[in-house]
């Protein structure tokens, strides 16, 4: 990979506890104020994101998705919390999305539009981390990405969204100089529909969302 290369940032969302009662698009259903700005983040500052969700594993941002009260922390799940989870193990859990990532690397190979994956950064708390760490910097050495794990370096929630912000308005900042004072859009995105699932627009209560590949990321820039 050249150094002028473009590359393609992806970010993981954690998920978060406060979250609307009906079923909702993914990037919709969590309502705190601080995955509010993850998101912010993700959506300005990513080519692709998806979230961290502790029911589901990934989730592709515009997947219809019902409420749920399943944290890392509930692994291993009993029986009734099985028949509703995808993984009984968070072990099961982590290699679903590391399995997504690797699928992330060669579709992003196979798509003459789409740059390489140069990097991914992880906006969750240590507990839903720590099951992935290993595995995705292995998946780093072995394609030639970089991950970035920026909280790990901060002291607490103020911290984050004070280097979420920092990082949103770098963003914006550089994205104003390169379109000559154009606003930047950090609305809604469009779906990546060269590799997602479909979407479970019918989800139900005992229906869970389209599961992300990490293929079905929102793009900010996709028109396909």
């Amino acid at each position: 990979m050249s150094q002028t290369e473009r590359t393609e940032t992806m970010v993981l969302v954690g998920c978060g506890a406060e979250k609307q009662n009906s079923p909702t698009p993914a990037r919709d259903l969590y309502t705190s104020s601080y995955f509010q700005k993850k998101r912010e983040y993700a959506e300005t500052v990513g080519d692709s994101w998806a979230i961290l969700s502790a029911l589901y594993g990934s989730l592709a941002p515009q997947s219809r998705t019902r409420p749920y009260d399943v944290t890392i922390s509930d692994y291993p799940l009993d029986v009734d919390e099985r028949d509703r989870a995808e993984y009984a193990t968070v072990e099961e859990w982590a290699e679903s999305i590391l399995e997504g990532v690797e699928n992330r690397v060669h579709n992003l190979d196979r798509w003459d539009d789409r740059d390489p994956l140069g990097r991914i950064v992880i906006l969750a708390g240590q507990k839903y981390v720590e099951p992935l760490r290993e595995g995705l910097d292995a998946l780093a050495d072995e394609h030639g990405f970089e991950v970035v794990y920026p909280f790990d370096d901060t002291s607490g929630i103020g911290d984050q969204i004070g280097w979420l912000t920092e990082g949103i308005e770098a963003a914006e900042d550089r994205d104003t100089g390169v379109s000559a004072g154009s606003e930047v859009d950090t609305g809604d995105v469009e779906a990546d529909r060269g590799a997602i699932p479909n979407e479970d627009a019918n989800a139900t209560e005992n229906s869970g969302p389209a599961q992300a590949d990490l293929g079905g990321f929102a793009n900010r820039d996709s028109g396909a």
